[in-house]
């Protein structure tokens, strides 16, 4: 990720460039939204929320070793990396509605259909190719594989964890939340989700 990077091994990067980040909107550098090509990957807000849990747990560095019950009411309460889920969300949904050179990508399309969707990203950046390489690129990226392979595997994970990949499913949350967090969950959604300028699609 860039914030994580010194800012002379970026400059020491080939162009083009790929980066990741965590960053919310406001922290983007400005000059990089008007000239680069951005995408902003979003999923469902409640397995984001699962996933997130197992990474403070898997994670040494954050040696978070607390229950979820426990990480839903931080969660919640906007006490994680990154802060709201909602504002991250609400602000970079913004910027897409706004900018044409910044795309949305849902994990669950990815999961949907794959090929399809690296198909979208590759015209969207400029590199169309053929459908055999479509197909080819999600052979090698789709999940089972990157786990097998341990795909871009950072450091720091503690041992015998499942590290960077875990499940990789749609509606994990399901077998994690309570009834009342679930309700918890939905009251705030409901009301945040009104200020999205793009509807994502998801019925919690």
């Amino acid at each position: 990720m860039f914030e994580l990077r010194p800012g002379n091994a970026l400059d020491a990067m080939p162009s083009p460039r790929v980066l990741d980040t965590h960053v919310p909107y406001q922290f983007f550098p400005k000059q990089a939204l008007s000239k680069s090509k951005v995408l902003y990957s979003v999923r469902h807000p409640k397995d984001a929320a699962v996933s997130l849990y197992y990474h403070m747990r898997n994670i040494e560095d954050y040696s978070y070793l607390g229950t979820w019950n426990g990480f839903f009411s931080l969660f919640m309460e906007n006490k994680v990396e990154c802060g709201s889920w909602f504002d991250h969300v609400e602000g970079w949904l913004e910027i897409i509605e706004n900018h044409s050179n910044v795309q949305l990508v849902k994990f669950e399309d990815l999961k949907e259909d794959l090929t399809r969707e690296i198909k979208r990203v590759a015209e969207f950046i400029g590199y169309p190719k053929s459908d055999e390489f479509y197909a080819e690129v999600a052979k090698q990226c789709s999940f089972e594989n990157m786990k097998k392979n341990k795909t871009d595997m950072l450091s720091g994970w503690r041992p015998k964890s499942d590290g960077m990949y875990r499940k990789g499913k749609v509606g994990g949350w399901k077998g994690v939340f309570t009834v009342q967090q679930n309700e918890i969950f939905n009251s705030e959604y409901e009301k945040r989700a009104k200020n999205f300028k793009i509807d994502l699609g998801y019925r919690v």
